[in-house]
C-alpha cells in the first residue's frame, strides 16, 4: 500500500473518534505478493493494514502490517485461517486508538494484534508540512504479481457511535 503504482483502494473519512468499520472480504490469494483489506489510511506513508494474504507455503493468513512515517511494520503475527471461502473485518476507532479484529463467519469475532495509537495518521502525526485531509477507513486490494487476483468486498459499513 506504500506503492504509487498500481493499488486498488476505496476510502471513507472517520468522521468521529468512535466509530466502527465492517466488511466482508471473498480472497483466493496463492503467495505472500497478492494481498486484500481492510485499513486505517491516512496517506502512502501513514497507515495501518489487516491483509489477508498467502504465506510461503500457500496458506491463507491474516496479518496486520503498516508503513508510518516511511517505516514498514508488522503489527501482528500471521494468523492461519485454513481454507475459507471468506473472512470477515473489523476496524474500531476508540478516540485515538485503532483496533483491528476478524472472524470467520460474521459472529464470534477475535482480536488480532495490538490497539494501534491513530495519532500518526492524524493531520499533525507525520513529518511532511502538506497534511490536511484526516484519516480514513479503506478497503484495499494489491497484487504485486501482475496476475490481477480479484478480491471480492461484500459490503462495507460504516457506523459512528457515543464513546
Amino acid at each position: 500500500m506504500s506503492s504509487r503504482y498500481q493499488n486498488s483502494l476505496v476510502a471513507r473519512r472517520f468522521q468521529s473518534h468512535y466509530a466502527t468499520v465492517e466488511t466482508k472480504l471473498e480472497f483466493n490469494p496463492t503467495t505472500p505478493y497478492e494481498m486484500a483489506g481492510l485499513s486505517a489510511y491516512y496517506a502512502r506513508n501513514g497507515h495501518y493494514f489487516l491483509k489477508m494474504t498467502a504465506n510461503d507455503a500457500g496458506e491463507k493468513v491474516l496479518q496486520i502490517a503498516g508503513n508510518i512515517n516511511d517505516v514498514y511494520g508488522e503489527y501482528s503475527e500471521e494468523v492461519r485461517i485454513g481454507d475459507c471461502d471468506a473472512v470477515y473485518l473489523r476496524l474500531e476507532l476508540k478516540c485515538q486508538w485503532y483496533q483491528f479484529c476478524y472472524s470467520l463467519d460474521g459472529e464470534n469475532w477475535l482480536t488480532i494484534g495490538p490497539a494501534l495509537n491513530s495519532t500518526p495518521l492524524s493531520d499533525e502525526g507525520g513529518p511532511d508540512i502538506f497534511r490536511f485531509t484526516g484519516s480514513f477507513a479503506a478497503l484495499f486490494a494489491c497484487d504485486i504479481t501482475g496476475r490481477m487476483q480479484p478480491a471480492d468486498f461484500d459490503y462495507f459499513s460504516y457506523q459512528e457511535h457515543e464513546a
